[in-house]
């Protein structure tokens, strides 16, 4: 008897869009349309804003409403507190609104990408089917916006 490949549901904002690489059917994700679903909705949520403070929003409960991060467009990439407080919201943000990603873990990346930039690592365990995965991130934040892209 065939063993069933491990898939993961395509979410419905993609079934009702463009298509992903690696859908099945149009109703399951391999490993490779998984990371690039993944990559798609944490970039539409990291660069969405919630009205919220980021006080506010490190306690809130979350709702359609408060979807995004609160602005940070005021930070300073070289302020180590600033660095620490995005990575705080964007670690929440992911608990909140990406429910595929368990046991998020967010980190500042050391280094200098310029006076305008950050880099953070994110590493979750996702599913794909039955199996979990371990999944490895990385985030590009400047004053404007969040680029993810998958960690090599």
């Amino acid at each position: 008897m065939p063993g069933i490949a491990p898939a993961s549901v395509v979410p419905l904002f993609d079934r009702l869009g463009s298509s992903i690489p690696g859908a099945t059917h149009g109703r399951h994700l391999d490993a490779v349309g998984l990371g690039v679903s993944l990559v798609l909705d944490l970039e539409r949520l990291l660069n969405s804003r919630s009205s919220l403070t980021f006080e506010q929003f490190l306690v809130s409960e979350g709702s359609v409403l408060d979807y995004g991060l609160p602005e940070f467009g005021w930070m300073s990439p070289r302020s180590l507190s600033d660095r620490a407080l995005l990575g705080l919201a964007i670690k929440r943000a992911i608990e909140l609104y990406e429910p595929r990603i368990q046991s998020v873990r967010v980190e500042v990346n050391p280094g200098d990408l310029g006076p305008f930039s950050t880099q953070f690592s994110l590493v979750g365990v996702v599913s794909l089917g039955a199996t979990a995965v371990r999944a490895e991130l990385n985030l590009f934040a400047d004053q404007q916006r969040i680029r993810v892209e998958v960690a090599d």
